[in-house]
C-alpha cells in the first residue's frame, strides 16, 4: 500500500478511539480518574494522529504535491499547538511563566503566521475551507498571545488555556471524522463547498462549547470541582 494511503487509513483508525476517549474525559466528573485515564489516552492518541499526519506530509512531499503538503502543515501545527497546550496547562497551572515560556511563545506566532499564510493560500487554492480554517489560526494565536502580553486576568488562568485547547480538539476530531471517516462513506461532503460547511459547523459548535464552559467554570467559580488532574 502506497504511504499516503497507508497513512491516513492509520490516521481514520486511530481517530476513532480519539473521538471514543474525547466524549468519556468530556462527560466523566472534571478531575475524577476517569476523567484523567481517558484524557491522557486522548493526548496519547492525538499524538499518533500527529504523526501519521507527518507521515502524509512527507508522502505528499515526495510525490511533489507541495500545496497538499503545506495545508497538513498547517494542520499539524493547529493540533500540535492544541495537543501541547492541553497538557501543559495542567501540568504548569502553579506558574504562568513557565507556560508562557519558549515553547508557548513560538506556537502563538506559528499560530498567527499560519492563519496568515492559509489567507494567502486560499487566493491561489480558492478552496473555501483554507479560508474558514484560518480562524484557527488567528483565534488561538491571538488568545495566547494575548496572556504573554497582558497575563493571567485570574487565577483560574490555566483552566481558561485548558478550555481554549480543548475547544479546538473538538473541532479537530469532529471535523476529521464526519470529513475522513464518514466521507469515505458519503463522497459528496468532500467536494469544496459541503466541506467548507462541515468545518464552519464544527466551528461554531467549539465557540458554543467553549462558552458554556467558561460560564460553568470560570464565572460561576466553580473552580473546587475542577481538581487538576496531572499526566504522567
Amino acid at each position: 500500500m502506497e504511504l499516503y494511503s497507508f497513512s491516513r487509513t492509520l490516521h481514520v483508525s486511530i481517530g476513532l478511539i480519539t473521538l471514543a476517549t474525547f466524549w468519556i474525559a468530556a462527560l466523566a466528573r472534571k478531575g475524577s480518574v476517569l476523567h484523567r485515564r481517558a484524557g491522557a489516552i486522548y493526548l496519547v492518541s492525538l499524538i499518533a494522529i500527529l504523526v501519521t499526519a507527518g507521515l502524509m506530509l512527507l508522502s505528499r512531499l515526495r510525490q511533489g504535491h507541495a500545496s497538499s503538503a503545506v495545508w497538513i502543515g498547517f494542520l499539524i501545527i493547529f493540533l500540535g499547538t492544541s495537543a501541547w497546550l492541553a497538557w501543559s496547562s495542567i501540568r504548569r497551572r502553579q506558574n504562568v511563566t513557565l507556560l508562557t515560556g519558549r515553547v508557548y511563545k513560538t506556537l502563538a506566532s506559528l499560530n498567527l503566521g499560519a492563519g496568515v499564510l492559509m489567507v494567502g493560500l486560499f487566493f491561489v487554492a480558492r478552496f473555501p475551507l483554507i479560508l474558514v480554517l484560518s480562524s484557527v489560526g488567528f483565534v488561538m494565536g491571538t488568545a495566547m498571545w494575548r496572556l504573554v502580553l497582558r497575563g493571567p486576568r485570574d487565577r483560574r488562568w490555566w483552566l481558561e488555556q485548558h478550555m481554549n485547547a480543548a475547544a479546538i480538539n473538538f473541532a479537530a476530531t469532529h471535523d476529521s471524522f464526519v470529513s475522513l471517516a464518514v466521507g469515505s462513506v458519503i463522497p459528496v461532503l468532500r467536494e469544496p463547498w459541503p466541506r467548507a460547511l462541515i468545518a464552519v459547523s464544527v466551528l461554531v459548535l467549539a465557540l458554543v462549547l467553549r462558552v458554556w464552559m467558561g460560564r460553568l467554570y470560570l464565572r460561576n467559580h466553580v473552580e473546587n470541582a475542577i481538581s487538576a488532574p496531572t499526566y504522567g
